[in-house]
């Protein structure tokens, strides 16, 4: 694996500068980047040596530029739970350091346990700029540019993800790591030896509270930001470039991250108290500099490390030198112990942070001439080990023992599992912040993702004459019109749902589209083959996929994503009919993969059993509906009753006067044999007495059991009848389910579904058991026989009928069509739906994107039968019942049959 992978980086390596050279004319307009490239510089008896799957990347042709990276790929990434620590020495070291000294190899040790990735960053000069303000510093933006290339032409191109960041400062790289941590989206930062640059972590970002809080607790978010949106901003014409660091004179740095110092007690620089100084500064001003994840009493934390109470035990265990060497653990300890009582005041230290000579005895041959054979030869080993090994060897002592500049890796654990603490309460405060606010949409304007959208037919787009024909399908009009009044009223929250003015900042981003009106103005019920085939190349490639491609390409708001497999997981697009746009091509519907649809067409091929199979042949349909990630809404339909006709909306359950009732109306024809002929086999059955007597007595109350109408009934004789009936089969049509469902609730009948596949709208929040019978088609008789058999009829449907009457409200749109001039026209009806309060088809909608996106965060993909996906949706129902009610199958309509 290690070998393997050190080749798959050395090759993304050398793409990595062909990459570059085909690229340097976009980067002409940068000064600080302009002829920058990339060397990938490999030593393989480097890296057998240290046994690490890592590659080095230099910037170097600017003269001004002198750091190096190295990278090392952690092989324990989990999930894409990508963490990449960035390690910053102190003065004079270089990146090899880590890997040489053995305080850096305890640290590297204890990061690859942790799961961290690791990537050093090291300065030809040996030193960084800490003194040039953040907006001046040169070095800092070249870094900040050259991080930005190497995450996405190198480690974004091999994983398909960001890594999260974390930065260890040591020393001077402490002091540099506060800097750069105001310019990247790094989570949490552990700074030794150094309390940091003290402007950059007392400096506010003029950020607007709103981006400051999503960059802070938006680990996906932040590094979309800094990675993808800020460093496409040199190629592409991106809204508020301004906001990217270095591209304005104003603050446009990221939050203060939390902070975990270590310090040394008896630190002859740096006391104590200078740490304490900036913990007490930095908390002071918490909300302002880093919001609430800084405020937190964890988010600052100090560490104070003492020295070692060195044995030779100690000695042998802890110095990778000495492991096989109990005497020279020994020599060393009675050198340290003994040094203060014979050592020669003139006599400098072995190591500058100590003064103690550790060659000490070498000095006076008249003593150790008197030592044994076996004592000389121990103690000239001790002597070679110290003489040739002196930088690690004093390392060890400075950076272990005595703690003095040491490299961190004391408690270095302990740091760790912290920041696996301020992960967790980073999400849990994200899921507070989501929690507290409104639902943030913004909806693509038509013209700014296709611009020829109006000569795309000869006609003008008027959705009123396709609404007269096709009203159903008008959602997808509606909807995109309420999302656009919103943008009007962008302060108003509405149904939990706001427009925000700031695209950066949407929980969604609305795909408007004209798909459908486009479909039935070419008449496809009028065309051959031939003339289809054409159609549809014209709806795919010369209008659907251009648009798509360009909400992708035009904007970067679709890979605001943990990974690139989920592009477009926060985009939202109505589909009103899945079964009727199966003839969008298979790499339109690519780009449609990860995007919730707003569907009225709910059917789920994957509940049948194996055996059973769906008449209305949406199982045939390439455009999948995916169960729990896309929603289900009801279609728009108007009840059309004549006014010259009473009807009697309160008409009581004692005034009923039939049990079933099922007409095919002018404006209902349906479309399939199979509903058709096992409703016929009733009627005949009733009629001839075959199984059912035409009446029923129920409580003393005579019923007319079933009536059936195969020809077409006046449309307000249909109307009265459903009211007079206590259930109307509600079968399969055309759709799913379609109009007599809507008509049954707004007429007071209790709906009986008739279907093997179904998924109904809003199933999360609307219990349809309460209110509605379930039958497949094929037990619609044994369905009748259960009901006969009910003992308290009454008692069983009433409660039902009332339960409707509460429900009817989720099958409303605010809209209405009026008589204008002679001319039919859609008008919005704002009624009681201005103030949120209405609970219609919007509220509904508006509940289910609020709990996806919920899940969302919990790591619910497209993919809804993952394991990842599956346990997302438990996490947010059982910690959020209110917002993600849970799944219950008993009480699904989609799974089950139900009286």
């Amino acid at each position: 694996m290690d070998i393997m992978f050190t080749a798959i980086m050395y090759v993304a390596g050398l793409n990595f500068v062909l990459f570059l050279i085909m690229q340097r004319p976009k980067c002409s307009n940068n000064e600080a980047m302009d002829n920058i490239f990339i060397k990938t510089l490999y030593d393989p008896w480097v890296e057998e040596q240290n046994k690490t799957n890592s590659s080095y990347y230099r910037f170097t042709n600017d003269t001004r530029y002198h750091y190096e990276f190295k990278y090392e790929f952690s092989s324990k990434i989990k999930n894409n739970d990508h963490r990449l620590m960035i390690l910053l020495n102190g003065r004079g070291r270089i990146c090899a350091d880590y890997w040489k000294f053995a305080v850096g190899r305890r640290i590297i040790s204890a990061l690859r346990a942790s799961g961290f990735s690791i990537l050093t960053i090291c300065s030809d000069s040996r030193m960084f700029d800490i003194y040039t303000p953040i907006q001046d510093n040169t070095e800092l933006k070249m870094i900040y540019e050259s991080l930005q290339i190497w995450i996405n032409t190198v480690y974004y191109k091999s994983f398909q993800c960001y890594p999260r960041l974390y930065i260890h400062g040591i020393s001077i790289g402490s002091a540099f790591a506060t800097l750069l941590s105001r310019v990247l989206p790094i989570q949490a930062q552990i700074l030794c030896i150094h309390f940091g640059q003290e402007t950059a972590l007392t400096t506010r970002s003029v950020y607007p509270n709103n981006m400051q809080t999503r960059l802070v607790l938006d680990p996906t978010y932040a590094n979309w930001f800094y990675f993808d949106y800020c460093y496409n901003a040199k190629t592409r014409s991106v809204r508020n470039q301004s906001l990217c660091p270095f591209q304005s004179v104003e603050n446009q740095f990221n939050a203060v991250p939390p902070t975990w110092y270590v310090s040394f007690k008896g630190d002859p620089w740096l006391p104590i108290k200078n740490y304490r100084r900036m913990q007490i500064k930095i908390q002071n001003d918490s909300l302002n500099l880093g919001g609430v994840l800084l405020n937190h009493k964890k988010s600052v934390q100090i560490d104070i490390i003492h020295p070692i109470n060195v044995t030779p035990t100690y000695m042998q265990e802890n110095f990778d030198l000495w492991h096989n060497k109990p005497y020279a653990s020994r020599i060393f300890f009675e050198y340290l112990t003994n040094f203060t009582i014979s050592n020669n005041s003139k006599q400098r230290g072995t190591c500058r942070c100590s003064s103690v000579n550790f060659t000490y005895w070498e000095g006076f041959p008249d003593i150790t001439c008197t030592w044994t054979d076996k004592r000389q030869a121990e103690h000239r080993d001790y002597i070679r080990d110290v003489k040739k090994f002196r930088g690690t060897f004093c390392e060890d002592i400075c950076g272990d023992l005595v703690t003095y500049h040491s490299m961190g890796s004391r408690n270095i654990k302990k740091a760790l599992n912290w920041i696996t603490e301020i992960d967790k309460l980073r999400h849990s405060l994200q899921i507070k912040d989501y929690l507290t606010r409104p639902l943030r949409i913004w909806m693509y304007s038509k013209e700014s993702i296709i611009n020829d959208t109006q000569r795309f037919l000869s006609t003008k787009i008027d959705w009123t004459s396709i609404s007269k024909r096709y009203e159903i399908y008008s959602s997808e009009y509606h909807l995109q019109d309420y999302f656009d009044r919103m943008r009007s009223s962008s302060s108003v929250s509405r149904h939990n749902l706001i427009w925000t003015a700031e695209p950066l900042l949407a929980d969604f981003y609305i795909i408007p589209s004209n798909l459908m009106f486009f479909y039935f103005e070419t008449h496809p019920e009028s065309l051959n083959d031939t003339q289809l085939s054409s159609v549809y190349e014209r709806l795919n490639d010369g209008y659907f996929y251009k648009l798509l491609m360009n909400v992708h390409n035009m904007f970067l708001y679709s890979t605001m994503t943990s990974t690139a497999s989920l592009i477009g997981a926060n985009h939202v697009i109505v589909l009103p009919d899945i079964g009727n746009i199966g003839f969008l091509y298979n790499k339109t519907q690519q780009l449609l993969s990860n995007v919730i649809k707003l569907t009225f067409t709910g059917t789920k091929q994957s509940i049948l059993s194996s055996e059973s199979k769906s008449p209305s042949g949406y199982e045939n349909t390439t455009v999948t509906f995916k169960y729990g990630y896309d929603i289900v809404m009801p279609p728009f339909i108007i009840l059309k009753l004549n006014q010259s006709v009473s009807l009697n909306r309160n008409m009581s359950f004692t005034q009923k006067k039939r049990l079933f009732y099922f007409a095919v109306t002018i404006n209902h024809s349906s479309m399939l044999q199979s509903v058709h002929k096992q409703l016929s086999f009733l009627q005949r059955d009733s009629q001839q007495k075959k199984q059912y007597n035409k009446t029923i007595e129920i409580k003393g109350k005579l019923y007319e059991v079933i009536s059936i109408m195969s020809e077409p009934v006046e449309l307000n004789e249909y109307f009265h009848e459903i009211q007079s009936s206590v259930f109307l089969f509600c079968p399969e049509t055309a759709h799913p389910w379609s109009s007599p469902l809507y008509e049954a609730m707004q007429l007071g009948a209790i709906p009986v579904i008739l279907t093997d596949n179904i998924v109904l709208p809003f199933e999360r929040f609307i219990d349809w058991r309460s209110f509605t019978i379930k039958s497949n088609i094929g037990h619609v008789k044994r369905m009748i026989d259960s009901v006969k058999r009910i003992n308290q009829f009454e008692n069983y449907a009433k409660p039902k009928l009332e339960k409707i009457k509460s429900q009817t409200n989720a099958f409303q749109w605010p809209y209405d069509h009026i008589k204008q001039n002679g001319r039919d026209k859609y008008v919005f009806v704002p009624k009681e739906d201005s103030s949120g309060s209405a609970k219609n088809a919007l509220h509904y909608i508006a509940l289910e994107l609020r709990c996806r996106r919920l899940e969302q965060f919990y790591g619910l993909t497209s993919d809804i039968f993952s394991v990842q996906s599956v346990q997302a949706q438990q996490l947010a129902c059982k910690s959020h019942p209110k917002i993600c009610p849970c799944r219950d199958k008993k009480h699904s309509v989609a799974f089950q049959e139900y009286m």
